[in-house]
């Protein structure tokens, strides 16, 4: 049987959130985003107190995490997509 892997679609917080969440269960993720760097629009642009400083440690986690591939500046497109 071979290793499970998934897609996670989108590489703001709720994506990172959920790639880390599988990938520390063993599962392989491909972390998909169109944008050139992974964080989302509310880490990038806002000014929430807290976040600022959260993203790097997490943007860290996922980009020494073995079980996680980011590729970014990579749209999705649904005729493309397949189980």
């Amino acid at each position: 049987m071979t290793d499970p892997v998934v897609a996670v679609v989108g590489a703001g917080p709720a994506g990172l959130a959920a790639s880390l969440a599988a990938a520390e269960r063993g599962v392989r993720v491909v972390l998909l985003d169109s944008a050139a760097a992974p964080g989302g629009q509310i880490l990038r642009e806002s000014g929430i107190a807290g976040q600022q400083a959260h993203r790097p440690a997490v943007l860290r986690r996922v980009a020494a995490h073995p079980h996680i591939t980011l590729r970014s500046r990579t749209e999705v497109v649904h005729a493309r997509v397949s189980a």
